[in-house]
């Protein structure tokens, strides 16, 4: 009996340790969720930016908390707190409140983190080892210029502030005050920092796969070059074809639509939140990358049947206020391109709105360069590089969307 209790007993120790062992190996191995979201702030060496970026961050947790709760859903944040640290901290509904449970602090960090793709692959691999999901979604809030390659950004930069035209348009009128937003270069030394998108492209198709959504928190974001060249990585992009205020996106009212996919009532609530704001100029739109083949191939037919004459420029839609402008809205660009051929430019029109289902605007845009607020005459909700002669753009025809429409 007493060799059988022994037995037992032995026996009994080795179950619960394999017992213990299973779930050691059940908490090492995450639940894969339906969708993880990351909002991601790289380092911009600008202090207001990080600030700003930091209140996005509250106002997304005021929006959760006011839905109790993230419905299944996980919520991550990947900051740089400097240019040499980071934090990865997922963000949880407990008790009512939102709380921070810190996965990862990063030390020893430099430019080559945020800027090549092993950098940035490395922080989005974190994020799926710690967060697995079905389906993800990001944000980037920072700065932002559009397509620009980063060497050209840095070499016309000079360039940029030496204008050659007016201060002033006749449908704009002066704000009288350098109104704060989220436009790229105000600080020289974040030029270590600015990340090619098609680093970002990379980085998304080596640790997440594909995403639900994009959304850039930024300035000048929502262009047809951008768009084209990162249609395999995303479903959704969600993000301006202008300045953005330094507010940025107004989370704590459309944070939920966002979390739920309801990317209608995100546009329609940064909209509601603009036209009231104390510096009322923004606008937003969603690009579906599915379409944007389509467009292209429409484009290139137009572009072979139709020549643009730079004397134009002055006629279409501009969205930024520069001596020579590099983003015009694709519509009115396409429209007067093809004044003479109303099908095809019918056929754009019909086009640009599935591509573009969801947009709004204010009625004026602001122009940091010149402190001016301009009168918003037409909005397809995508911007457009083709027409430009600046020297910035010169680079355009490098870029994937040209070579597919030329």
């Amino acid at each position: 009996m007493k060799r059988t209790g022994f037995a037992l007993i032995a026996i009994l120790s080795i179950v619960a340790m394999l017992i213990a062992c299973g779930d050691d190996k059940n908490e090492e191995a995450p639940k894969v969720t339906e969708q993880t979201v990351l909002m991601y702030i790289p380092w911009a060496d600008d202090s207001r930016m990080y600030n700003a970026c930091k209140k996005n961050i509250t106002a997304m947790k005021t929006a959760i908390e006011y839905q109790r709760g993230l419905n299944g859903k996980r919520l991550l944040t990947l900051v740089a707190e400097t240019a040499n640290r980071a934090l990865l901290v997922e963000i949880k509904y407990e008790r009512g409140i939102c709380v921070d449970d810190t996965i990862k602090r990063y030390q020893s960090l430099t430019p080559a983190s945020f800027t090549t793709s092993d950098g940035v692959t490395a922080f989005f691999k974190d994020v799926v080892a710690a967060a697995p999901a079905k389906h993800y979604g990001l944000t980037i809030g920072c700065h932002g210029m559009g397509w620009l390659p980063v060497e050209t950004a840095k070499s016309k930069a000079k360039q940029q502030t030496a204008p050659n035209v007016p201060p002033y348009r006749p449908n704009s009128y002066f704000t009288g005050e350098r109104i704060p937003t989220r436009y790229f270069g105000s600080h020289p030394n974040q030029m270590l920092y600015q990340t090619e998108i098609s680093v970002l492209k990379t980085a998304v198709s080596n640790s997440f796969g594909h995403l639900d959504f994009l959304l850039f928190d930024d300035c000048y974001m929502q262009n047809i070059e951008t768009a084209y060249l990162l249609r395999g990585i995303t479903d959704h992009i969600i993000a301006s074809t202008c300045e953005m205020m330094m507010e940025g996106i107004p989370y704590a009212t459309v944070g939920s639509a966002l979390l739920r996919g309801d990317y209608a009532a995100v546009v329609n609530g940064f909209y509601d939140f603009y036209k009231s704001y104390k510096w009322p100029y923004g606008t937003l739109s969603v690009v579906k990358t599915s379409e944007l083949e389509s467009t292209a191939q429409l484009m290139k037919t137009i572009n072979s049947q139709h020549q643009w004459d730079s004397k134009d420029n002055g006629l279409i839609q501009a969205f930024d206020d520069y001596s020579r402008n590099v983003f015009f809205d694709m519509g009115s660009y396409v429209k007067r391109l093809c004044q003479a051929d109303q099908t095809l430019a019918k056929q754009m029109e019909e086009q640009l709105n599935r591509l573009v289902p969801y947009k709004a605007h204010t009625e004026y845009f602001y122009a940091m360069e010149y402190e001016r607020a301009i009168k918003m005459e037409e909005f397809s909700g995508i911007s457009i590089s083709d027409p430009s002669t600046s020297s910035k753009a010169e680079t355009k025809e490098t870029t994937e969307w040209w070579k597919a429409t030329h």
